[in-house]
């Protein structure tokens, strides 16, 4: 890794000298930080990819969250080469023009104004390299697996937008995903999988699950389609009374999840609309959400006012956010779908305020057969994806410095 930062620009060069002149017990920017399996992360990296992504404006970056990511990508690109997955260099030339268009710049303009905030080229190629070469691993392996049918298309109108109207009816088997014992977890998982009896998941729940539902077959009662995780609300439109999810990673545990679709009900028919929505949101301390609220719901009365109420200094703490519906994360769509125009409510987990400022139909906007298609193929590919991803974490070594 030493010899590619090396080679990657004169400044890395600049760097690596000045770290062996420093006195014995000082840090060197090419300290590891972090082991995963053969390779290593380096300080110097790390702080490279704050930067890059301080940057691109990217909310709440934190240096523990690069140095997972950078530990994804080890193990992607490790996955890529094990699997012959190679990049040449002209399709990696090819991504960086297209990452740099998104900001109507060449990849040369692109990487000459990064530059300019301290971000280097190697920098820039290693973040494309390492996520095109893993969107090709998961498109060979997995293509065939998130295709559409026409059947899915139909559900999916069928059900429209959801907006408080859809329930599902869910059961789940939680399993731990352990080194030693993921081989074995994998095997169960892919047995689940195959699963179409409801009597046949629930004896699994029973025997395997991890989850205190276990107790009763795994099952979780009908809930709003609005309410459930954000992997998790699209795959219900695909999916027929008993089927099985793929294996889904759990957040913040070392376990994966599969859910069995037993019900789906909606009282309303309808078409899936794009709506526009317009709403403020408003960050609090943890479990400080409720009694903000409380505070502000006498003195607002409009959107705009919010900021002659909130100190924000540091243009942290309100964020005023336009976008369609149907790309709002599923925790923030399924409380603002509650709401009347400047209503306010607690989002979940009690540390963020959402006031409505407006919902607004997009004319012409109803969703064709070709986006629901490709909507629907990308979330699935996506939800297969983090599962094989959590599978080669469960396997890897690692270890941080």
């Amino acid at each position: 890794m030493l010899k590619k930062l090396l080679q990657g620009a004169g400044a890395a060069l600049v760097l690596s000298l000045a770290a062996l002149a420093q006195p014995a017990g000082a840090q060197s920017p090419f300290d590891p930080v972090v082991r995963v399996n053969e390779s290593v992360i380096t300080r110097f990296e790390v702080e490279q990819r704050m930067q890059f992504l301080t940057v691109l404006r990217q909310s709440g970056l934190t240096r523990d969250g690069v140095i997972d990511a950078l530990i994804d990508e080890r193990l992607e690109l490790a996955e890529a080469a094990r699997l012959d997955v190679t990049l040449s260099e002209d399709q990696l030339q090819q991504a960086m023009e297209e990452f740099a268009s998104r900001a109507n710049l060449s990849a040369d303009e692109f990487v000459a104004a990064i530059a300019q905030q301290g971000v280097d080229p190697e920098t820039f190629r290693d973040f494309v390299r390492a996520g095109t070469a893993w969107r090709d691993v998961v498109r060979s392996r997995y293509a065939s697996q998130a295709r559409v049918s026409d059947e899915e298309i139909d559900r999916a109108i069928a059900l429209g937008t959801g907006q408080g109207s859809v329930q599902v009816q869910l059961a789940e088997i939680v399993l731990p995903l352990l080194p030693e014992t993921a081989g074995l977890v994998r095997e169960q998982a892919d047995a689940i999988q195959q699963m179409k009896g409801f009597d046949e998941f629930s004896r699994a729940a029973r025997d395997l699950s991890a989850s205190p539902s276990g107790d009763s077959g795994g099952a979780l009662g009908w809930m709003p389609l609005s309410n459930l995780p954000e992997q998790i609300a699209p795959l219900m439109l695909s999916m027929a009374p008993g089927d099985v999810t793929p294996p889904l990673p759990l957040p913040n545990v070392d376990a994966i999840a599969l859910f069995q679709l037993r019900g789906l009900r909606d009282s309303r028919p309808g078409v899936m609309q794009n709506v526009t929505l317009d709403y403020m949101l408003l960050r609090t301390p943890q479990g400080a959400a409720p009694a903000e609220m409380a505070r502000l719901e006498p003195l607002v009365s409009t959107c705009d006012s919010i900021y002659s109420h909130v100190s924000d200094p540091g243009g942290t703490r309100i964020e005023h956010v336009t976008g369609p519906r149907a790309e709002t994360a599923a925790g923030v769509r399924g409380v603002i779908d509650r709401l009347d125009p400047l209503e306010m409510a607690v989002l979940p987990g009690n540390s963020a305020v959402v006031m409505l400022c407006a919902r607004t139909p997009i004319a012409g906007a109803d969703l064709s057969r070709d986006d629901l298609q490709r909507r629907l193929f990308s979330r699935k590919l996506e939800d297969l994806a983090n599962g094989y991803l959590a599978e080669l974490r469960a396997n890897a070594f690692i270890e941080r410095l």
